[in-house]
């Protein structure tokens, strides 16, 4: 797919991942203790280290991360979830990918790692693929807005425009403030539905 349609919002969703990893480690009771503070000790080794642009090292913290957590589903799957973000701005789409579903099998309920996972797949060129993952996402969140947005954006990337205008048309008119919050996002809503008036 076009970096812009997904990549350019994959910077900002490394560092939320980051922040909801820490949270996740720190109310996690069925860990250990020991467990617990090696977790949240790679949880800020992860978070400095991509906020000074040393991504490998960051991947390498929560995949150790998933591995500690072992006993926690729900910490190993952010931690998936935060490396897969990582993976996607290095362009390594095969490797988010994966990521994703190692987070998606230890959180199905996760419609963020089903969105993501249909980025990864989308930027792969497997389009009926991406849509899937984009249509669990949004049976898991209705309100997940970005996986609508991708919804149709994939749909065009498969030449299917009346279903991406559909798509775009039901997004504006449930959700009409969204055109609001990415301008490139609105600009290519407007270019996909003028092309069929």
């Amino acid at each position: 797919m076009h970096q812009s349609s997904y990549l350019s919002r994959t910077i900002g969703r490394i560092l939320i991942g980051g922040l909801a990893l820490i949270c996740a480690v720190t109310s996690a009771p069925a860990q250990s203790s020991a467990d617990v503070k090696e977790a949240q000790r790679l949880a800020r080794v992860a978070q400095v280290a991509q906020q000074q642009g040393r991504l490998d090292e960051a991947i390498r913290a929560y995949q150790t991360i998933a591995i500690v957590a072992k006993g926690s589903p729900a910490i190993a799957a952010n931690a998936y979830l935060s490396a897969g973000n990582i993976y996607m701005a290095l362009g390594k789409y095969e490797e988010a990918g994966a990521a994703f579903r190692r987070s998606l099998s230890l959180d199905a309920s996760s419609a963020e790692a089903q969105n993501n996972l249909g980025e990864a797949l989308g930027e792969l060129k497997q389009y009926p693929r991406a849509l899937e993952a984009f249509q669990r996402a949004v049976a898991l969140d209705g309100r997940f807005l970005k996986a609508r947005y991708n919804m149709g954006v994939t749909y065009d990337h498969m030449g299917q425009l009346k279903y991406a205008e559909f798509v775009y048309r039901i997004l504006i008119r449930d959700f009409p403030d969204f055109v609001n919050l990415d301008p490139a996002m609105a600009e290519h809503l407007a270019s996909v539905i003028a092309r069929h008036q």
